[in-house]
């Protein structure tokens, strides 16, 4: 529940490409975002996960279980990152 909340804070993300951070949902702003690529792991997940390169506003981004994004990259529009807490 603590994740869900937010308790190891948040990160702005906009049009530059996010790799230092660990992120265990990513929700996008309210007018959509160009999604470029997001990894889990080092691994590209876009596919894996379905997700479309013209994300909706609001849509919640979830890694799941004990793992974490850390890379995420947009052309256009942004998100807000929940950091994992260490």
């Amino acid at each position: 529940m603590g994740r869900m909340a937010g308790e190891g804070g948040d990160y702005y993300i906009g049009t530059q490409a996010v790799s230092d951070k660990k992120f265990t949902h990513i929700i996008v702003g309210s007018d959509g975002a160009t999604l470029v690529g997001v990894q889990i792991g080092s691994q590209d997940v876009t596919t894996q996960k379905n997700y479309p390169s013209a994300m909706p506003g609001g849509y919640i981004m979830c890694a799941g279980g004990d793992q974490y994004f850390n890379h995420i990259e947009f052309s256009a529009g942004y998100a807000q990152g929940l950091l994992l807490s260490e």
